[in-house]
């Protein structure tokens, strides 16, 4: 009986290490791979605070590699969020995402504030994250809002496989903020509610708009909802943009609005043989949210060969100048943020000089 006993034992602990070593095995690539991408940083860091032209310096269509400082230390950041400075407020304020070597745990939404919308820093050492990381699964997609001396920032509570949460953070100061669930979905009940992504808050008039990617019906689709309350909404009341000319499958979405037209920056993915996912970034306008005209441009042509793919972006204009700020990851897995200016006359030829941005 003894001897049973102390075999058992030794099967149960032999079991136990081989599940130890894997665990160790794994978190030391993590903490490695995290080392090495905090050297990185160093270096890239320097070279991106050497530069010092002004967003109206840069030139149109070259790409301009930010250093975006993470919580983690990696400068590694996705799903960028940009809200320009005005009357109300002095500073560039960009929510993202950490995402060193697309390590989703570390996926919890930041920001940074900027006064020329290049260098970016904390405005409070240690402010990042603002929420910790769930128990299970990972945060993602922010989203970020200022209106009337509030700031809003919603993003997504993903816990597969029970549900996922849209949550709203809200402040004004940008340093304290109160957290609150605008809709929780639910995956455990039939019928299932949708797994969405990117979502995308805005205000029109009397009207707050939520902009989303489903991506659980085939292909994926971009929807909305309505609410006056930002507080209050039904999922269940759905609505479906028409898209004119958009021919690829949308993926993540941000929407900004110029004087008299809104843009969507759209990411499509497609799925290659032997490359997986690929990711790019395209552009379309509408003048009232609902009917939408795409651009048979994409906004970056031409990625340079290092880059597997181009990731959510965000924007916004001035005069004739569209100002984007996109995330892409390149063929090492490093997840990084850029800087593109662009011509809206350009992206949309039939507008012409017009100038429809402030």
């Amino acid at each position: 009986m003894i001897d049973l006993l102390n075999r058992a034992m030794i099967i149960i602990m032999s079991k136990n290490m081989s599940i130890l070593k894997l665990s160790f095995l794994k978190n030391y690539k993590k903490y490695l791979f995290l080392q090495i991408g905090r050297s990185f940083f160093s270096l890239f860091s320097f070279q991106v605070r050497l530069r010092s032209k002004s967003l109206h310096e840069l030139s149109v269509n070259q790409i301009y590699p930010l250093h975006i400082p993470t919580y983690e230390g990696t400068s590694q950041a996705v799903h960028p969020d940009i809200v320009p400075p005005d009357t109300q407020h002095p500073f560039y304020v960009l929510a993202f995402t950490p995402y060193p070597f697309s390590y989703d745990e570390f996926e919890n939404p930041s920001i940074l504030i900027s006064t020329d919308g290049i260098r970016f820093s904390e405005e409070t050492e240690g402010i990042n994250p603002l929420v910790p990381p769930p128990a299970i699964d990972h945060n993602d997609d922010p989203d970020l809002t200022y209106l009337n001396g509030r700031w809003y920032l919603v993003y997504l509570e993903t816990l597969r496989p029970y549900r996922q949460n849209l949550v709203l953070l809200s402040s004004i100061d940008r340093i304290h903020w109160e957290s609150s669930i605008l809709i929780s979905y639910q995956f455990t009940q039939e019928p299932k509610d949708p797994l969405i992504v990117s979502p995308s808050l805005l205000w029109d008039q009397s009207t707050w708009y939520l902009f989303y990617v489903n991506r659980s019906v085939t292909p994926y689709r971009i929807e909305y909802s309505t609410s006056k309350d930002i507080r209050s909404w039904d999922p269940k009341n759905v609505s479906i943009p028409t898209i004119e000319g958009m021919s690829f499958t949308p993926w993540h979405l941000d929407i900004f609005k110029g004087q008299d037209v809104y843009f969507m920056l759209i990411t499509s993915v497609s799925h290659i043989p032997r490359k997986g996912r690929v990711y790019d970034l395209h552009i379309a306008r509408s003048s009232d949210l609902i009917h939408w005209t795409c651009s048979p441009h994409r906004v970056i042509p031409q990625k340079p060969p290092f880059w597997k793919g181009i990731y959510r972006s965000t924007g916004f204009c001035r005069a004739d100048d569209l100002f984007v700020y996109f995330s892409y990851e390149t063929i090492l897995g490093i997840w990084r943020i850029g800087l593109v200016r662009k011509k809206i006359k350009d992206l949309f030829p039939e507008e012409g000089d017009h100038q429809v941005c402030k």
